[in-house]
């Protein structure tokens, strides 16, 4: 498994920190959602993720996934896992309101490892998704490929990038979705992979309807930052966090 090294080049930062250790400092220039599985998780008798705090100013998690549950991950960090097997609800996945409406662009980072090939898991497994699917970071299970679904954008035109030659199971990576009005770039492990300047009629990533975070994954989810378009999309080689 590769090392993750949590590295932030963005200001103005605000630390988050709960007892035993100090969340890393990330930029609030823009900032709507941050989970962070050291932070804000409530688990059930189960061992199963009933609730996850919203480190950022958005809304917390209201609809928990009973399949999920916390793991080690990383540099003594924690991960969501999500075994949400191929026959699982369409829905699993922890939900909240995402009533923060980003109709002007957004910037997404998702840190995510695999727990099984990606041929084995469910068709589109979404690690993050807004508005009910029309804006969505997943991986194409038919061809392996991670992909930024950013309605009313065509699959063709989708920012793609496959995925599965160099990172199987046990891998870290970051995915990093960057969609604004006139252009949608994709960045995996801060090195932009793809890009497109096919103009969006409309974004609205995270009006009123349920957002989820873990749909249909077999694997797991460390942390999610979701930006407003304040934040720098054309610095997301050397912001975020860093694979050395």
């Amino acid at each position: 498994m590769r090392r993750q090294l949590l590295m932030w080049f963005l200001l103005p930062a605000v630390a988050i920190s709960t007892a035993g250790r100090a969340a890393a400092q990330i930029s609030s220039n823009g900032l709507v959602d941050h989970f962070d599985a050291d932070f804000g998780v409530t688990t059930g008798a189960e061992g199963d993720v009933t609730a996850w705090t919203n480190q950022g100013p958005g809304n917390d998690v209201t609809v928990a996934d009973q399949n999920s549950s916390v793991v080690a991950g990383p540099n003594g960090q924690s991960m969501i896992r999500f075994p949400n097997p191929d026959t699982t609800s369409d829905e699993a996945g922890l939900q909240y309101d995402g009533s923060v409406g980003l109709e002007s662009g957004y910037t997404a980072f998702v840190v995510m490892r695999l727990t099984n090939p990606i041929f084995l898991g469910k068709n589109f497994p979404r690690m993050l998704r807004t508005t009910n699917d029309a804006q969505a970071i997943f991986i194409r299970q038919s061809d392996e490929q991670v992909e930024v679904k950013s309605n009313p954008v065509p699959y063709g035109s989708r920012v793609q990038f496959d995925y599965s030659p160099t990172y199987g199971v046990g891998d870290v990576a970051i995915l990093t979705a960057a969609v604004m009005p006139n252009r949608r770039r994709l960045f995996f492990n801060g090195v932009e992979v793809d890009s497109n300047d096919d103009p969006v009629a409309s974004i609205d990533a995270h009006a009123t309807d349920t957002a989820e975070i873990g749909n249909r994954v077999q694997g797991d989810i460390g942390t999610v930052w979701l930006y407003d378009a304040t934040a720098p999309a054309t610095d997301c080689k050397t912001t975020g966090p860093q694979l050395p």
